[in-house]
């Protein structure tokens, strides 16, 4: 009972954690923008909205492309069936814009919400690339390159 009320803590952390990379993105990248503004939506993360049962979205938008986040609990409490690392939230994150869906191609990666044995088993968003196993740390960094392949 312990572990699931921790764990269900640490799912709102992370919901927050994802959320808030996908905020400062938005507020930086508006920053510097004068004449188009990227849309966040949900605009701030509200607890009250995160779903423990179900699938949570965060869309991005601006000038025709789009990211949208959707993750979820997994079905086990901490799983590693999709990621080698033990992770207790799942998702993915899809980007594209008219051209790439003309084209049936649309930019689609896997997220997790993983233990990090680097960060003291700390738990840590991560994105994998099924087709090139290329993975990485979600941040704005990542958000940026993202947005960059959808130019």
């Amino acid at each position: 009972m312990a572990e699931t009320e921790s764990v269900e803590a640490a799912r709102q952390r992370g919901a927050a954690a994802l959320h808030g990379y996908c905020m400062e993105f938005t507020k930086r990248l508006n920053a510097e923008m004068t004449r188009a503004e990227l849309k966040l939506v949900p605009s701030e993360f509200d607890p009250k909205v995160y779903r423990e049962d179900g699938p949570n979205l965060i869309q991005m938008s601006l000038r025709g492309r789009i990211v949208q986040v959707q993750y979820e609990a997994p079905a086990k409490t901490i799983s590693t069936e999709y990621f080698r690392h033990p992770y207790i939230l799942q998702g993915q994150i899809t980007g594209f814009n008219q051209t790439l869906l003309e084209q049936d191609l649309v930019e689609e990666e896997m997220l997790f919400y993983a233990r990090d044995g680097k960060s003291n088993g700390a738990y840590r968003w991560h994105y994998f690339e099924p087709r090139t196993y290329q993975t990485g740390l979600v941040n704005e960094r990542y958000l940026t390159d993202l947005f960059g392949r959808l130019a």
